[in-house]
């Protein structure tokens, strides 16, 4: 409750800053109108688009991709900033990527298969791929369109040992190599099948792109415990900025990622 109170404070907020669709500071009448609504959002994190001129948007737009498989476009809309309240997009306002509208999605997910990441509740996503730069635009009504070229980055390869399908001990020195990308970060996390038995760790949370990581196979199997495990370790690279006006704030964010086999014994 108290985080909803909160994100329904933001969006009062924005309102007496001026960035409600009239343009103009709130009137006592709509002062006291807001008020009710403060209330009204205490139960309901999400808030209509026509609520906001584009000024009072946070804007995230994220490409996705994985080698061997479909990328993903995903934009999120927030109340001023990566803490405010979902945007819906209502009344007209619509996004599109490549003039190819992008689905409302509305379920948390933890672990996303492509980006190894969570997504918040109330997204718009649609699946693209056969070019390396691609175009989003949201549509308002009554204000002007609004686009953003985002660029796909390569996905990292990484291999151990020269090849990515790799078996070793857990007492050998591993290290993971790939193909740097100046200006990105990266993670690394490993994916046991057997997850009864082995864990699964994020290994690194975010770090410069170098090109490598020494992985340590102890944080992979418990000590002493003789059953081999299998796992995917996979580098996720990214590259953000900030997305620039007309927006209160926000990204645009290319995410792509690459895997390898090990096995340790």
């Amino acid at each position: 409750m108290l985080d909803r109170l909160t994100r329904a404070t933001r969006n009062a907020v924005a309102g007496r800053a001026g960035l409600s669709r009239r343009g103009h500071l709130l009137s006592a009448r709509a002062a006291l109108c807001g008020a009710v609504a403060l209330l009204a959002a205490a139960c309901s994190s999400t808030t209509h688009s026509t609520n906001l001129d584009t000024a009072g948007f946070y804007v995230t737009y994220t490409l996705v991709s994985a080698e061997g498989r479909p990328g993903r476009a995903v934009a999120e809309f927030r109340v001023l900033d990566e803490e405010g309240s979902d945007l819906e997009l209502v009344g007209g306002d619509a996004i599109a990527v490549d003039g190819v509208p992008l689905l409302r999605v509305d379920n948390s997910v933890v672990g996303d298969e492509l980006a190894l990441m969570p997504w918040a509740a109330l997204r718009y996503e649609v699946e693209v791929g056969g070019r390396a730069r691609h175009l989003f635009t949201l549509v308002r009504d009554g204000e002007a369109a609004t686009s953003r070229p985002l660029d796909e980055v390569a996905a990292p390869a990484p291999t151990l040992g020269g090849t990515a399908m790799a078996t070793a001990r857990y007492t050998d020195p591993l290290t993971v190599i790939w193909a740097p990308l100046a200006g990105s970060t990266v993670r690394v996390v490993a994916t046991a099948t057997d997850t009864a038995h082995c864990s699964s760790p994020t290994l690194v949370e975010s770090t410069a792109d170098v090109g490598s990581y020494a992985l340590d196979a102890a944080r992979l199997h418990p000590a002493g415990d003789a059953t081999g495990c299998t796992f995917r370790v996979t580098v996720v690279r990214t590259r953000s900025e900030p997305i620039g006006g007309p927006f209160h704030g926000g990204a645009v964010r290319t995410i792509a990622s690459g895997s390898l086999g090990l096995t340790l014994r």
